[in-house]
Parts: C-alpha cells; structure tokens; sequence
C-alpha cells in the first residue's frame, strides 16, 4: 500500500493563518527579493547587460524562491521539503533520468522531423565560445530553476488545495491556471496570447496529471528540466524568454505547433510510462 502524494501534505501543520505567512515569505523570497540582483544590473548596465549575465541573474532568483519555499515548508508547516517530491519524503533519481531522457529525445526527434518537413524552418547559430561558456551555467542553473517550479506548482500549490477538496481533476486544474499565469508575462505570449495561454495551462495540466498518475513529483521534474534545457542550449526562437546562444534557431515562432507538438509529446510519454504498465502501477490510499 503506498501513500497518496496528496495527502503528504497533512504531514505538517495546515492551520489558516499558516498558508497566509507561507505564502508571504514565498512571495516575498520569489518575487522581491529574487529581482533584485537582475534590476540592479538593469539600472547600473543598461542596454550593456549581456544576455549571458542577464540569464544567470533571473535563474539565480529561483535560489531565493528555493529559500523561501523551504522556510514555508520547515518553519511555518513544519514539514521536510522533500514531502514536495514524494510522501515518504524520498527522491527516486533514475524516476528523474527517466523523464528527462525520454522527453529530451522526443524533442530531438521533433527537431529532425521538423528539419527534413521544411529545411528553411531552422537555420544553424553555433557561437562555440558563448555556448561553451553557458553550457555549466545551463546545466545547473535551468534544473534548479524548473525543479523549484515543480516543487512549487505541481507539490506545494496541488498538495495545499486537497485540503480544500479531493476531486483530482479540479486539483490539476486550478494548479495549471495558477502555473499559466505568471508565465503569461514571458516575451513570447505577445505573438499569440490565447495560444500562449493554452500552451502554460496544457503543460500544468500534463504535469498534474504525470504526478498524479505516478504519486510522486519524479517524472515531471526531469521533463521540465529537458524541455527548458533543450530551449536553452539546443533550439532556441524569436522572442524567447530564454535569450540564450543555441546550437540552432527557429527561423519563426509558431504558437500553434509548439501547442500541437506539446501535446503529440505528452501523449507518446503518457503512453510510455503508464499506458503499458496500468496494471503495475502502485495503488494509492487516501486513508
């Protein structure tokens, strides 16, 4: 019998005015105190910022999140931060090289697929000094970043509102609504807003839906971190949050495919991980 990841939340203490002081200092650590080494550096350098600094500068913010996710989590519900991941509180590390591997393949495969349909649709960008330079910065900073995104939206925001209801279905999508907006900020979504905005609200979706199925935050920390790092290192497009100096580069940005593409992939991993393996899969106890 293995323990409903829902339900680690009630692990720790989850008394009303805990969630308004847990959500401050989340805030307050994200938001405010995550900004400030990027805004002084826009203040003092101006347009001379370079891409490589400013990247660094806003994935460094998410250090300050991490803090003040497990302030909340230790100080105030007291609660171990792992209790994010899973609910006996452990971190299956081949769950995560799983997810990361397969998705990062199926993106690589997107690519040549895409290549061989329209040549034109790609044009090669290799800058080999600057890659080599964000290389070690994007393989620690991009899974730090999306690993505290995941613990935040998919762990604490999913595990804090079944206490307010059990429906799992409207768990993952009040967490998606809330994962979709703050990225709705990003440069791109000027292209096609509602697009955009299916695209954050599908990914949060899918995520729900990995962590549900698989009762653990595992499998949608690795597929988040291939993606960003794919977008970071690999193929990068116009108008991307992710300035970042790529092996090649969309020659435009198509909402729509990427939506569509999204999907197509979500899918084949949902059929890879549990499509064939239904009857295998750990049951849960709400209990």
């Amino acid at each position: 019998m293995t323990l409903s990841y829902l339900n680690a939340v009630r692990q720790g203490r989850n008394g009303f005015w805990r969630y308004v002081g847990a959500l401050l200092v989340i805030l307050l650590f994200w938001i405010i105190l995550g900004s400030i080494p990027y805004a002084i550096a826009v203040v003092t350098q101006g347009d001379t910022l370079d891409r490589l600094t400013a990247y660094v500068l806003v994935n460094l913010s998410f250090v300050s999140f991490l803090c003040g996710l497990a302030i909340a989590l230790i100080g105030i519900h007291r609660r171990r931060l792992l209790s994010l991941v899973s609910a006996d509180c452990t971190v299956r590390w081949g769950r995560i090289a799983q997810g990361f591997g397969l998705w990062l393949l199926l993106m690589l495969v997107t690519i040549g697929v895409g290549y061989a349909l329209n040549p034109q649709s790609i044009e090669w960008s290799f800058e080999p000094q600057a890659w080599l330079r964000l290389l070690p910065l994007a393989l620690l900073l991009t899974p730090l970043q999306t690993t505290v995104e995941e613990l935040f939206f998919r762990g604490y925001v999913m595990q804090s509102l079944s206490l307010l209801t059990r429906q799992r279905w409207l768990i993952a999508v009040l967490s998606a609504i809330v994962f979709a907006l703050p990225h709705l900020g990003n440069p791109e979504v000027a292209n096609d807003p509602l697009v955009l905005l299916l695209f954050y609200l599908s990914f949060g979706l899918v995520g729900a839906l990995f962590t549900l199925k698989d009762n653990r935050l595992e499998l949608i920390i690795g597929i988040h971190a291939a993606n960003n790092l794919f977008a970071a290192l690999i193929l990068g497009y116009p108008d991307s949050v992710l300035d970042t100096p790529t092996l090649v580069r969309s020659t435009e940005f198509n909402p729509t495919a990427s939506l569509l593409s999204f999907l197509v992939l979500s899918a084949l991993s949902y059929y890879i991980f549990f499509g064939r393996h239904a009857d295998a899969r750990p049951r849960t106890t709400d209990s």
